[in-house]
């Protein structure tokens, strides 16, 4: 006969939790009643928890923290006051300034961020809900942003600059926000949102100095990605933090650590949208007025829900002068689906905070702007018939996309589908002109065929390390670090390039033919690091910056000779 308590655990939390409690709390299955008790005081209801703990590894942490919410022998350390918070974060190499009072106070510190991590709390309005410090590193100036290329959330940029910010409820609800913001997971639990990770003694400093009542996490923290702990004391799956709103599954929305439940029979909560199905002339809002994927629905003449195949939740709108747009959701409520047959632009910002969509049709689409799908990572096949200009930042971090079709594609702006892990070959047939950083870090790329390209700008397909043939025959101008750091190639032929800026073809290591027939002008760094190097063909050079071939064997010989057509670098 199953436990009974395990019975309540699968209905709340799903059977993998259930499962997951078996293993981990034999013993406290023994007490009727105690381990559902404790997983209602301290998480929300959610079918992924335990899917979530097991992803990140967390069972022991989980373990230990149930554990410490029973065994009355287990209390938290207490720490004799004997310094204000100032003194504390000094000690921890932090200056603390402050409170800030007013909007001016607030914005003195965004100088400290990097353009497109400014914090949320720059916006305005902060102080309304919220009591603001920030705490800044002493040696703040030499921890430089350029230094750290793959960002964690407790690395020394990370957090040598942090906002504490406690919600004005008689209880309040800690963040401690870090300088990367949302570059990074979970950047508004810098420390874990707990004062006593920075520096021993700091919770209680804040608490008694400025008389806050912070809401307490337990003897022992936990943290997982995509939760937090809300001013009810519990943790809440969420699914998008919009300027201090979290979104979160079984349409819950929390609002300055203050979790509302929405009436499921009304609203629908997907992703950072709020779909309210009485209200059809104004039925969707967000916290964020720049995405513009609800003008992208049209004017709304009713809503519906279905299931599809997969038992997934399909939010029919129909529309005045169009065909239905569909959005499917997946379980947490997240956007996995669109499919929108009458739009024919896609504007900046569009779901450019999503993570979740799988597939997008739209057929009809042909000019798409900036950061479309910026943040998405979960795109498999990228259908766009007729598409024929994109933006900055489309779909800049695909990291599971594995087909492109895009016949009429013509120019691209920079970061086009960036930091990708699964997509081998590309062709776009039309395509003439792309920007900055185009498809940087596709690193299992091996075939690329763009046979009407004529001009790319700086970082083009740097750091693709499985490239094994490129087809670029009408390409002429390069810009700055052409094919950065490509370790596989063996050889290159451009039949028209004329022109390279610095760091053309640098550290392409495994190269050993290469023929640039037109070529004509070059400069700084032209073929550093290419030891394998073994034939050129240069014929119309006429100018040759500094640092030339630089860590080849036979550099000097090779430079004396640049004007006999082929250069063999084995004589």
């Amino acid at each position: 006969m199953e436990n009974a308590d395990l019975k309540y655990i699968k209905k709340h939390y799903g059977e993998q939790m259930a499962h997951l409690c078996r293993e981990l709390f034999p013993t406290i299955l023994e007490y009727r009643g105690l381990l559902p008790m404790i997983l209602e005081k301290k998480f929300a209801h959610s079918s992924s928890l335990a899917e979530d703990i097991i992803s990140e590894d967390k069972q022991g942490k989980f373990k230990a923290f149930i554990l410490s919410m029973i065994d009355e022998n287990i209390k938290p350390i207490d720490i004799e006051q004997t310094k204000p918070p100032k003194e504390l974060l000094d000690e921890a190499g932090y200056i603390l300034y402050p409170e800030c009072k007013t909007e001016e106070d607030i914005q003195s510190f965004k100088h400290y961020y990097a353009k497109g991590e400014e914090l949320c709390t720059f916006k305005g309005g902060r102080l309304d809900s919220c009591r603001v410090w920030f705490a800044v590193k002493k040696n703040v100036d030499q921890i430089k942003r350029k230094d750290f290329k793959n960002p964690e959330r407790q690395d020394e940029y990370g957090t040598s600059v942090i906002s504490i910010q406690f919600s004005k409820e008689r209880s309040s609800w800690l963040s401690i926000k870090n300088r990367y913001n949302h570059t990074v997971a979970n950047p508004d639990a810098t420390f874990s949102n707990d004062l006593d990770n920075i520096i021993p003694g700091l919770s209680s400093a804040f608490s008694e100095t400025y008389n806050i009542d912070i809401v307490d996490m337990g003897p022992i923290s936990f943290e997982l990605n995509n939760y937090v702990l809300a001013g009810d004391g519990k943790f809440y799956r969420y699914n998008q933090e919009i300027d201090n709103t979290y979104y979160c599954e079984n349409n819950v929305i929390i609002n300055n650590g203050t979790p509302k439940q929405l009436d499921p029979a009304r609203y629908i909560v997907m992703d950072y949208f709020v779909v309210d199905m009485a209200k059809k002339s104004q039925s969707i809002k967000t916290a964020d007025k720049h995405d513009s994927f609800i003008q992208s629905i049209g004017k709304i003449l009713s809503i519906s829900i279905e299931t599809d195949e997969d038992k997934n939740r399909v939010v029919r709108f129909k529309v005045k002068d169009g065909e239905d747009v569909l959005i499917t959701l997946n379980k947490q409520n997240e956007i996995i689906k669109y499919d929108n047959r009458n739009i024919v632009t896609l504007v900046d910002d569009f779901l450019y905070a999503n993570i979740a969509l799988e597939e997008i049709n739209i057929p009809s689409v042909k000019t798409i702007a900036n950061n479309v799908l910026g943040a998405n990572k979960s795109l498999k096949r990228l259908i766009l018939p007729n598409v024929t200009t994109i933006g900055k930042y489309f779909v800049g971090r695909g990291g599971e996309l594995q087909e492109v079709y895009a016949p009429k594609l013509e120019s691209v702006e920079s970061a086009f589908l960036c930091f990708n892990e699964t997509l081998k070959r590309i062709e776009l047939p039309l395509l003439t002109k792309t920007g900055e950083s185009f498809l940087s870090r596709n690193e299992i790329i091996e075939y690329v065929n763009l046979p009407e390209l004529i001009s790319v700008d700086d970082g083009f397909m740097d750091c693709n390390f499985a490239l094994k043939e490129l087809n670029l025959p009408l390409l002429k101008v390069a810009g700055k670090y052409f094919l950065f750091h490509n370790s596989y190639l063996t050889k290159l032929e451009l039949p028209n390039l004329e022109i390279v800026d610095d760091g053309f073809l640098y550290m392409n290591n495994r190269l050993k033919r290469l023929v640039l027939p037109k070529l004509k002008t070059v400069k700084s760094n032209f073929l550093y690091k290419n030891e394998s190097l073994k034939s050129l063909k240069l014929p119309e050079l006429s100018y040759i910056g500094n640092d030339a071939l630089a860590r080849h064997p036979e550099a000097s010989a090779i430079l004396k000779r640049l004007k006999i057509n082929t250069i063999d670098l084995q004589k």
